[in-house]
Order: structure tokens, then sequence, then C-alpha cells
């Protein structure tokens, strides 16, 4: 298996590893390092799973993050915790160091979603994607239009938020199409796009939307699957440490074939 940690960046309720996911990725940076091991980029994992053959990124970790707020790439200051760095900082350290690195960040991309959510903080905006994605360290990819977030009033499916099991091929369009073409303008570059689902949920009517919206792949977060639609990830949570991470890097390859078709 070829470990794909995700963090949230906008997940700060302290200044140590397992309160803020700035710290946590710098810190596992550096454990990546120590292991002997190197960070590729998704899509290196993505073009290793279509291909039936991991040899090319064997030994290596991707690194994702999922919302996209600006957390992500600049230096922010917390109201309670002071000064961020950027997960984007993270990533320029480690490539100053003669590292390879490059992360995909999954991004909220209803600008209205983000405005709501953001209440007035200046923590969500796409004014930084075209620069990150063009950064060499930093992909901007899709994370729904709004994510059917459960802080929202209403969302674009009508239907109850909080979750992404969405109940028609409608619902799942509706979150999934729309999202393509604001994104690819916002970031400067066109698609193929790819896409994390939503509190990891998703459903034959959300695959199929995937699909037909015309999607490279989908990640989720169910850490052992390599199914093109639903390739796992590995949460990195608040209560992580770093031995649990060093755990979760110790785990054997998996070299799937996706077989004919």
């Amino acid at each position: 298996m070829i470990p794909i940690l995700t963090y949230h960046s906008w997940h700060v309720s302290g200044n140590s590893y397992d309160t803020n996911d700035q710290l946590a990725l710098a810190t596992d940076l550096e454990v990546i390092r120590r292991k002997g091991l190197r960070v590729c980029s998704l899509h290196a994992v993505i073009d290793a799973i279509e291909k039936g053959s991991f040899h090319e990124v064997d030994g290596a970790v991707a690194i994702t993050f999922d919302d996209g707020s600006n957390f992500d790439f600049r230096a922010m200051n917390h109201p309670t915790w002071g000064s961020q760095p950027s997960m984007y900082s993270a990533l320029a350290g480690h490539a100053r160091r003669g590292f390879s690195v490059e992360a995909t960040s999954f991004a909220i991309v209803s600008p209205q979603a983000r405005d709501e959510l953001d209440r007035g903080r200046g923590w969500w905006s796409d004014d930084w994607w075209a620069e990150a994605d063009a950064s060499g360290l930093l992909r901007v990819e899709s994370h729904s239009w709004d994510h059917n977030h459960a802080d929202l009033v209403g969302t674009v499916t009508g239907r109850r938020p909080g979750t992404f099991d969405l109940a028609t091929f409608a619902q799942a369009d509706s979150e999934i199409r729309a999202a393509n073409a604001y994104l690819c303008e916002r970031r400067g570059r066109p698609g193929p796009v790819m896409f994390a689902y939503p509190y990891g949920d998703h459903n034959a009517a959300v695959d199929k939307a995937v699909e037909e919206a015309g999607f490279a792949v989908a990640v989720t977060i169910q850490s052992e699957s390599y199914l093109p639609f639903a390739v796992g990830r590995l949460h990195i949570t608040n209560a992580d440490t770093v031995d649990v991470l060093a755990s979760k890097l110790a785990l054997p390859p998996v070299v799937h074939s996706l077989g004919p078709g």
C-alpha cells in the first residue's frame, strides 16, 4: 500500500503536534525523511494504480489536504493560537533541503459556500489557487461544489447537510459537475480533475456522477481501497502521534491490478 496522508490545515486548537495540523505536517515530513521514504505526487500514485505496477512509487508517500482553506497556502494569524506558517511553507522547506515533494489540496469550490463558512475571518478564498497550482508543490483539485457541508444553512443538493451519501444522481451531479469549470478557471489549469469525497461518503449515484463528470480519479478515507473511484487515504487526526504516524507508514505495499476494462 502506498500511504496517502490526509490533513486539514485549519485544524488548529493549540500549538502542539496533536492539536495543530500545520505543526503535524512539518513533523511528519521529517519522520518520512528519517524512515528513508520520499514524497511523491498523488498523480504518480494514480498512474501506478492504473498501470497495476507500483515499482515507480515504491518507498513513497503522498500528501493531501482537504477543504482548501487559506491555511493551505498562506501564513495566517489564528485569533487564539497566533501565527500559522501554512502547509505550503512546510512543503517548501522540505523542497529547499533537496527533497522531492508535491501535495494536493482538495478545495471546496463554491465561493458562496466558502463565504458562509468563513464568517468574515478571511480563511476561505480562491485567489491563491493559481499561484499554488503553478508552484509545482501544491496542486488544487475538487472537494465538490459546497461539500454539502454541515455548517451551511442550505446546499445545492437540497438534501440534509452533513453527509455526501446523496440519494440521486441529480443531487450528486449538482455537487460535482459544476465545480469542475470554476475550479479549472480559478487554478489556471484545465482538467482532468481529481475528486475527494466529502466526509469520505460515496454510493452508486455519487460514483456515477464522478465518472460521468470526467474525473480522472476519486479518493476517500477508507485506507485500504485501490478502486479507481475510491482510492483510500490515511486520515491524520488530532488523536494521532508521531509514533502512530510511523506505524501507519510501516504498512506493507499492496500491488493491485485493475484488471481488464
